[in-house]
């Protein structure tokens, strides 16, 4: 694949890892639920950003030639895990 494909994903990436990050400030400043079933949702939903933000940037960090995007992928990568 082409270098292309790997910055998009990259993007695409950063994109829904700025997205989980958001949800759970978001979830952090919230007064606490009752509902442990919805709270369970929530976390969960954003549990599931997480992974996906790590898989893609874990495959742009294996393909990825260009040494200092690497070093940066490399620190999302760590922080998303």
């Amino acid at each position: 694949m082409s270098n292309v494909t790997y910055n998009n994903l990259w993007l695409e990436a950063k994109k829904v890892s700025s997205e989980a990050a958001a949800s759970d400030t978001f979830l952090q400043n919230e007064e606490p639920q009752e509902d442990k079933i919805a709270f369970h949702n929530a976390l969960s939903e954003i549990y599931y950003k997480y992974i996906i933000a790590s898989n893609k940037l874990n495959e742009c960090y294996d393909q990825i030639v260009h040494p200092q995007k690497r070093i940066l992928i490399r620190k999302l990568l760590d922080g998303c895990l």
